[in-house]
């Protein structure tokens, strides 16, 4: 998970516990965050993770790609994540691939 805050800052997000789905009961630790109208937050499954990895920089690209990311809707920033993801998967995903962002919309 990443949250992009909307100066632009990347913060990447990392759980101790196994991904949710895996196991029937598991015992979940909630985290809290501070989040400010036009903050986005990005969570995505294992395979759009590993098709980045596989490449140089990995991470470190995906997160550049989300930092330039601006002024897109929440569909646009999925939509170019799930896209290069793809394009990197010279033989096919060896995985399902999910994006799901939801932007923060705060009304005073």
């Amino acid at each position: 998970t990443f949250i992009r805050r909307n100066s632009g800052q990347i913060e990447k997000i990392c759980w101790a516990s196994l991904p949710a789905g895996i196991l029937n009961e598991i015992e979940t630790e909630p985290l809290k965050a501070k989040l400010v109208s036009g903050d986005a937050i990005i969570m995505m499954t294992d395979g759009i993770l590993d098709a980045y990895k596989q490449t140089t920089g990995g991470v470190q690209k995906m997160s550049q790609i989300i930092q330039e990311m601006n002024n897109k809707t929440p569909q646009e920033m999925a939509k170019i994540l799930l896209g290069e993801a793809c394009n990197l998967c010279n033989d096919g995903p060896s995985d399902d691939m999910t994006v799901l962002v939801s932007k923060i919309a705060l009304k005073t």
